[in-house]
């Protein structure tokens, strides 16, 4: 009975996170066109992204107000920890959305080997975080291995992209590199 509260709201939060991979498929020709010109037009391409996605994830949250009434009409009542754990499943989705405009970046910048990293590196965290904190918190630990994997699988390109990448092209000052001002 949890579990299956859990998978209801786990299919809402990957139904929602399904419009971050849609917008980074549609905008991926644009970002290899971009970094054709520079690697400087390349991130302001990703950036103008996030514009788009933040608003996607603004009405995200928003839907999960009704989170609580669909898992109630499905199931006849609440299962217990089901409407705290949807609450906390909400925080990985800016990630969730985010996290394809910096892989789809990665990739036009034919940084493949980084995005095998970076999406392995998340998955090790992904794996263990669920086996800690599943056993000890239930439905509310699952939700905050989600948040914290998520969390982590999008902070790990963004990192390349913003500090790494951008950094060589500015010089070493990651300043200049992230901001584009000296």
């Amino acid at each position: 009975e949890v579990l299956g509260g859990y998978a209801a709201v786990l299919s809402i939060v990957l139904g929602v996170a399904m419009l971050g991979n849609a917008v980074g498929t549609v905008l991926y020709p644009r970002l290899c066109a971009a970094y054709a010109v520079s690697a400087y037009e390349l991130r302001r391409t990703v950036r103008a992204t996030f514009r788009l996605l933040i608003l996607a994830g603004v009405a995200a949250a928003t839907l999960f107000a009704f989170v609580n009434p669909v898992v109630l009409a499905t199931y006849g009542r609440l299962p217990q920890g089901a409407g705290r754990a949807a609450s906390i499943a909400a925080l990985a989705l800016l990630p969730m959305l985010v996290q394809p405009a910096y892989g789809y970046a990665l990739t036009a910048m034919r940084r493949e080997r980084e995005v095998l990293v970076c999406t392995a590196a998340g998955l090790a965290l992904s794996v263990l975080c669920y086996c800690v904190l599943v056993p000890t918190a239930g439905l509310v630990g699952a939700a905050w291995a989600l948040v914290v994997s998520q969390t982590v699988l999008t902070a790990l390109p963004a990192a390349w992209v913003e500090l790494r990448h951008f950094r060589t092209l500015a010089g070493a000052d990651p300043q200049v590199a992230i901001t584009g001002t000296g």
